[in-house]
């Protein structure tokens, strides 16, 4: 898959453990094409690391009551939910040649701070481009048992981001990067999917030249009501993202008349478990005000506050705030004492000297104000149909500004 960076800082590890999955596999010819990767240039990104907890993690069982076998996600069936998203990606299926029948076209992301990168690649035996993500063997490990007992504080889990991208490829996911094979040498292992022929969203977005306004409303307005239902979906299948950004969602062009598709990836943070402690995940910028109180909290309405703070972003072309966290950006304790309408008032769009208020239309004020609403009672929900269907609890569904076109 094309997994989104693995920001977290590596700690060091303990003896190393042997897998035992583990299994050598003859070589195979993967299909495909990659996933570019961006950075929204002066915002804040960042990383926690509080340890993931793997004992939510341990079974299908803990897929909250409310989502049933049986339910559909959006005009799709799938049948069946994920059991721990690790379990998804057999090891035993990982291809042992290494990446020898891919060819270098560009590396689209750098090393990060694990030392792993993401490259534009060619397979040579069938001219497709494919996105590797290409990670050193002792950051990944052999299967998520062992990384779990190497690095026990990390919240980026690559394994759990191969599996959770196994399963919704398995499942025909409209949004995903299929995921086409995982391929290891001696020193690294490389994760191939389609590859995402416009980057990340925010490059696509900057890449419009429309000023914030009605012209950028109406441009952005088609991928935003993809996201809204790629995460939706998502949350049928009963899966939180956990760290939904610009920088995870891609733009593909797919079919014969090359509209842009969005398509989600960094599963690595992802839990089956909706109601969960450990909030602190995902960038400063896009955590739920709730996920700061140490309990257990919707981390359906969380992913929804996250892409509120997305939309800000493709239509300001700026964070509304550096953090969520309590005391730490002025911005969001005034918007927290006042309310996003005031906040808007005051503040001036990127590099104009127009107010942010002056730039969005009201049906667009509207969906902001209830997407990024602090308590998580009054957010508008993404009509989730496993929980929120018949509920009074208002979705994006019925807001203006997202009636105007359907996904």
């Amino acid at each position: 898959a094309v997994l989104a960076s693995l920001v977290s800082l590596v700690t060091s590890a303990p003896a190393q453990v042997t897998c035992p999955h583990l299994a050598v596999m003859a070589c195979t010819t993967p299909a495909a094409t990659d996933s570019k990767q961006g950075a929204w240039s002066r915002f804040v990104s960042g990383g926690s690391t509080v340890a993931p907890h793997d004992d939510f993690e341990a079974s299908v069982d803990h897929i909250d009551s409310n989502l049933s076998d049986t339910s559909h996600a959006s005009s799709l069936s799938f049948g069946r939910r994920p059991k721990a998203l690790h379990h998804n990606f057999n090891v035993a299926d990982v291809q042992r040649c290494g990446l020898s029948h891919f060819a270098m076209v560009r590396t689209i992301q750098g090393a990060s701070r694990n030392r792993s990168k993401v490259h534009h690649m060619v397979d040579t035996t069938t001219g497709a481009s494919v996105a590797v993500k290409q990670m050193p063997n002792d950051w990944i490990c052999e299967c998520h048992a062992v990384f779990s007992t190497q690095y026990p504080e990390e919240t980026k889990r690559p394994w759990v981001d191969i599996g959770c991208t196994a399963f919704l490829t398995s499942v025909s996911y409209p949004y995903v990067c299929p995921l086409l094979g995982v391929f290891r040498d001696e020193e690294t292992t490389g994760v191939v999917s389609t590859l995402a022929t416009e980057g990340d969203l925010f490059l696509w977005a900057k890449g419009c030249k429309c000023e914030p306004g009605p012209m950028r409303e109406a441009a952005v307005l088609p991928l935003v009501n993809q996201m809204f239902d790629a995460v939706r979906i998502l949350h049928d299948l009963g899966i939180v993202h956990r760290d939904i950004s610009a920088e995870n969602l891609l733009v593909t062009r797919q079919g014969p008349d090359g509209a842009p598709r969005v398509q989600l990836v960094d599963f690595s943070t992802a839990t089956i478990s909706r109601f969960a402690p450990d909030g602190d995940r995902g960038k400063p910028t896009h955590q739920a005000p709730e996920a700061h109180a140490g309990d257990p909290f919707d981390g359906f309405l969380a992913d929804a506050f996250a892409t509120g703070v997305v939309l800000y972003g493709l239509l300001v072309l700026e964070y509304p705030w550096g953090s969520t966290k309590p005391g730490a950006c002025k911005a969001f304790e005034f918007m927290k004492a006042n309310g996003f309408r005031a906040l808007v008032a005051r503040r001036k769009c990127f590099k104009q000297e127009i107010k942010v208020a002056q730039c969005l239309s009201e049906p667009v004020m509207q969906l902001l104000e209830g997407l990024l609403a602090i308590s998580p009672s009054a957010r508008l929900t993404l009509g989730e149909r496993s929980c929120f269907e018949g509920d009074d609890q208002r979705s994006v569904w019925q807001e203006p500004w997202v009636q105007a076109v359907q996904p």
